[in-house]
């Protein structure tokens, strides 16, 4: 074990003696030195002192950036502060050591507690579980995240809404930092084969974003569904689809989703109804919605004529009961959505 552990311990010196190389790791470098000399105590022991455990733990800089090439999020469970997430194609780009030697541990499997913040606020977590992974020649380790639990710390309700929000709305994209830290399984090159071991508790901090949903502006009418009916109120409905294309690489499961409806503005204003489409799942690409306006009458000829002397144009407006779940309801309650209908 000691032939196997000296280019790893080579490769930690060169780093101490080359720390300004990486700027980004230059203001860490005691807690690298600290946090690697941990890991060489472990590989050869298989055991960590307390300390070692927090200098494992901190951001050393080991993760340059992480990419995520997809990511669902699920908000249709009974609670309404736990979302199920996942991902398939998560990209981390990991530092690479300087120096004449640096350690190579293949990796093949990682597991994260990751914290999801955003303008410094810790909003939410999830723990992963094992999941496979590869490290090509370029120190980049691709994995995914198989489907967890995240779970919206209670006080920070109100900063994850508007974290939603902002990715709902914005036109490019939405950066926020993921940090955690990772259980990796790795292969360790031996005289006579190899050897399997698991590093744990290493801890990452790293900036990523999320493609956003440009406040769904892509949404337009497609057909109506139905001829005239009502509901057992007697409220006449109006049934329709609309097409809402993402451009961003986030898929999201919000459950039923309502706006209010208006057409007109200023003093041509009216308050058509409440529009609401059953169990929203938005995935990037084409979405089709079916929508049910539910009037505020029984009156259809009063509905038309409101449209038409409006050019037949609504607006659907998120508000405080869009959604049962708070989180989304908060989310969504800025949302409008300009259509022109047809009939």
């Amino acid at each position: 074990m000691k032939l196997i552990l000296i280019p790893f311990v080579l490769g930690i010196s060169a780093f101490a003696a080359n720390v300004n190389a990486v700027p980004m790791l230059s203001k860490r470098a005691s807690s690298f030195v600290d946090s690697a000399s941990c890991v060489v105590v472990f590989l050869a022991s298989a055991s960590r002192t307390e300390t070692c455990k927090t200098d494992m733990a901190a951001d050393v800089g080991a993760v340059v950036s992480i990419t995520l090439d997809s990511l669902l999020l699920d908000f249709t469970g009974p609670d309404p502060l736990t979302a199920k997430v996942s991902s398939k194609g998560l990209k981390v780009q990991l530092a690479k050591i300087p120096g004449p030697i640096t350690p190579s541990f293949p990796i093949t499997g990682t597991r994260e507690v990751m914290v999801l913040n955003d303008n410094t606020v810790d909003m939410a977590t999830f723990s992963t579980p094992w999941s496979s992974a590869t490290v090509d020649n370029m120190n980049v380790m691709t994995t995914t995240v198989e489907e967890c639990a995240l779970k919206v710390i209670p006080e920070q309700q109100a900063a994850f809404s508007k974290f939603i929000t902002s990715v709902i709305m914005s036109s490019t994209t939405q950066e926020f930092i993921l940090k955690g830290t990772v259980d990796a399984n790795f292969t360790l090159p031996l005289p006579f084969g190899q050897k399997a071991t698991t590093l744990p508790g290493v801890g990452f901090s790293s900036k990523t974003s999320l493609g956003g949903l440009n406040g769904l502006s892509s949404a337009s009418f497609v057909r109506r569904t139905t001829d005239n009916s009502w509901d057992a109120n007697k409220m006449f409905l109006f049934n329709f689809e609309i097409k809402i294309t993402i451009p961003s690489q986030i898929s999201i499961a919000v459950g039923d989703l309502s706006f209010n409806t208006v057409t007109g503005t200023g003093a041509s204003r009216v308050d058509l109804g409440v529009s609401t489409s059953k169990d929203v799942r938005l995935a990037p690409g084409d979405n089709l919605l079916q929508v049910t306006l539910t009037t505020k009458g029984s009156d259809e000829t009063t509905f038309f004529n409101a449209l038409k002397s409006n050019g037949n144009m609504v607006v659907l407006e998120g508000f405080s009961e869009s959604s049962k779940n708070k989180v989304i309801a908060d989310a969504f309650a800025p949302v409008k959505i300009q259509l022109t209908l047809s009939f």
